[in-house]
């Protein structure tokens, strides 16, 4: 699934999935522009936060992200 999608399906803007992924947002952002490939960690990261969606479990995640 490309970053775009991926973003979208979690129902986040570019700067909350940057956050959540721990990168800056222009980072990001070249990912779905094209400009720049995300390394497979990343994508591994992705599997995991759409698990986490589909589990009810993202939300929750997003939070505790937030409280640090």
């Amino acid at each position: 699934m490309e970053p775009k999608e991926v973003r979208k399906t979690l129902g986040l803007n570019v700067t909350q999935m940057a956050r959540i992924c721990g990168i800056h947002y222009m980072t990001w952002s070249k990912w779905e522009k094209g400009k720049q490939s995300p390394p497979a960690i990343a994508k591994r990261f992705f599997q995991l936060a759409l698990w986490l969606r589909r589990e009810g479990l993202l939300e929750q995640a997003i939070q505790e992200l937030d409280e640090k």
